[in-house]
C-alpha cells in the first residue's frame, strides 16, 4: 500500500492535524472546567483529549509507515472553529459537540469514500472506526451541553445512586447534593449518570479503534513481506 500521490495522503494529514487541535483543546476547557469546580466534566474531558492525541498517533504511524518518501509541506486545507476566550462556558460545549457530529458524519465518512475509490480500503476502514468514535464524542458533548443548560446534569428523574469522585461517598437520591456530605467538594466533584454510559462506550470504541489498526498494519505488512 502506497500512499504517494494520492488524495487519502492528503487526508490523513488533514485528520491529524485535527485530531491534535482537538486534543490540544480539549486540555485546554478541562482546566476552565477545574477552575469552575466542575471536576467531573474536567476528567470526561480528559477522556476525550487522550481520544483524539490516541487518533493523531495512529494517524501518524499510517502516514509515516505507508510514504516510502518525505513530504515536506503536506498541504491542509481545514475549517476550524474559534471560541472567545473567556466565552460562555455551557455553549462551549455546544461548539465542541458541533464540531465532533462534523467530523462524524461527514468529513470521516467522505475520508473512508475516497479512500475505497483509491483502492486504499485498510484506510478506509479505518475513518469508518474513527467516524463512529467521533460521532460519540458528539452526542456525550451535547449531553453536557444540555444539562448545564437546562440544570439536568446531576438530577435523574428516578432513584439512583451518586458517588463523589473525591472521597468515595455514595448517597441514593432523584438529584446530587450541592456539597459532598463527607468532604464537602462542590457538586461538580459528583459522578453524573447521563454521562458515565456513554463514557463506557466511547472508551470501548477507542480501544477498539486502535486494535483494529494494529491488526491492518500486520495485514498490510503481511502482503508486502517478500516471500523467501
Amino acid at each position: 500500500m502506497n500512499l504517494e500521490n494520492t488524495q487519502t495522503l492528503k487526508n490523513l494529514a488533514h485528520a491529524y492535524a485535527m485530531e491534535t487541535l482537538d486534543g490540544a483543546r480539549y486540555q485546554f476547557v478541562r482546566k476552565q472546567a477545574k477552575a469552575k469546580g466542575q471536576q467531573f466534566i474536567a476528567s470526561t474531558l480528559k477522556m476525550l483529549a487522550a481520544n483524539e492525541m490516541a487518533h493523531a498517533k495512529v494517524l501518524f504511524d499510517l502516514i509515516t509507515s505507508k510514504c516510502k518518501k518525505s513530504v515536506p509541506n503536506a498541504e491542509i486545507k481545514m475549517d476550524y472553529p474559534i471560541m472567545a476566550d473567556g466565552g460562555d462556558f455551557t455553549e462551549t460545549f455546544k461548539i465542541l459537540a458541533e464540531n465532533e457530529k462534523h467530523e462524524g458524519e461527514k468529513t470521516y465518512v467522505e475520508f473512508a469514500k475516497v479512500a475505497r475509490k483509491e483502492g486504499l480500503d485498510i484506510i478506509a476502514k479505518f475513518f469508518d472506526m474513527l467516524a463512529e468514535v467521533e460521532r460519540e464524542h458528539a452526542m456525550l458533548l451535547n449531553k453536557i451541553y444540555l444539562g448545564l443548560k437546562n440544570d439536568t446534569l446531576w438530577k435523574s428523574k428516578e432513584e439512583m445512586r451518586w458517588k463523589c469522585v473525591s472521597c468515595g461517598y455514595e448517597a441514593m437520591g432523584k438529584s446530587a447534593w450541592k456539597t459532598c456530605h463527607l468532604c464537602g467538594v462542590e457538586q461538580g466533584f459528583c459522578m453524573t449518570p447521563a454521562l458515565i454510559l456513554i463514557e463506557s462506550d466511547i472508551k470501548t470504541n477507542a480501544t477498539t479503534v486502535a486494535g483494529e489498526n494494529r491488526v491492518m498494519s500486520e495485514k498490510a505488512a503481511a502482503k508486502t513481506k517478500p516471500k523467501v
